[in-house]
């Protein structure tokens, strides 16, 4: 985690659902990375996403599911010259999950990783989690932030604070790794459930010391939505994303893209983000 690449991977990835293959009447899936650098920092974030019922997987399957979303990260690892520091998962059902995937081939080199995990109240089985990679970074601390009441149980947040390992030049992030609440049941219904999520991540980063802050992943919601502006009209910012030609958000469904993988930041630095869509993620649509 040097002064030139503080990195940060989100991906989307569900332990015991359907298979890998991406259907685009579902869900689309997208790369990106965060990178921290003395003037910039790049917000880059994969999101691999699908519509999932709850019903065990055939071993086979497990594991080709392991593979491909190993294939995806070492897709976006090798796109750029910087070390990745930090994967951020959601969606993913246990701890032995993230275990199977930091040691798989495709990804182990880029290691080694330290996994932090913490179950959620949500039985579904839906956490969010983070694989450090410990040749670039110390963890100073971890731990869930809760949003679930007495009648709701959902998934939590994940808290996690880093330390550049390197002696010469030691940069700390606090970042919060999120999936929001969904749209189901309609959009306006389901936002008070969304802003009083984003709300107890927003008080725990204000007890927060940390210089460097940044929330990242699944919003479930678009960037104009009311309370998302209203968080940066307090002070916070929201990086600016670059894509490919023709990928105009990091989520597509039934044939419209819509960008609802983001991030905030609180810093003295600027934050940019980066759309990342390899081939071996993307599908033609069906005419």
């Amino acid at each position: 985690m040097s002064a030139c690449g503080l990195f940060f991977v989100l991906i989307a990835y569900y332990s015991l659902c359907v298979p890998i293959p991406v259907s685009h009447n579902t869900s689309f899936s997208i790369m990106s990375k965060t990178s921290l650098t003395h003037c910039t920092t790049e917000v880059k974030t994969i999101s691999i996403s699908h519509q999932m019922e709850l019903i065990p997987m055939p071993a086979p399957t497990y594991f080709l599911k392991i593979r491909q979303t190993a294939r995806a990260l070492r897709s976006a690892m090798n796109s750029t010259e910087h070390t990745i520091d930090i994967i951020g998962v959601a969606e993913v059902e246990n701890r032995s999950v993230l275990l199977d995937l930091a040691k798989h081939k495709a990804i182990r080199n880029f290691g080694p990783w330290q996994i932090v995990h913490f179950d959620s109240p949500d039985r579904r089985g839906i956490d969010c989690g983070a694989l450090v990679n410990l040749r670039t970074s110390r963890i100073i601390q971890s731990k869930p932030i809760t949003y679930s009441s007495g009648h709701v149980k959902t998934r939590d947040a994940l808290l996690l604070v880093t330390r550049s390992a390197s002696q010469k030049d030691s940069i700390d992030l606090t970042s919060v790794i999120v999936h929001l609440p969904s749209k189901r049941g309609g959009a306006l219904k389901s936002e008070p459930m969304r802003k009083k999520a984003l709300s107890a991540v927003l008080a725990e980063l204000d007890s927060n010391s940390g210089q460097n802050q940044l929330i990242v992943g699944d919003f479930n919601d678009v960037p104009t939505a009311d309370y998302f502006q209203n968080i940066i009209d307090s002070g916070w910012s929201a990086p600016s994303f670059s894509h490919p030609k023709n990928i105009n958000g990091t989520y597509k469904f039934q044939g419209r893209w819509q960008h609802i993988d983001l991030a905030l930041y609180r810093s003295k630095k600027q934050y940019l983000g980066r759309i990342l869509a390899p081939p071996l993620l993307l599908e033609t649509d069906a005419k």
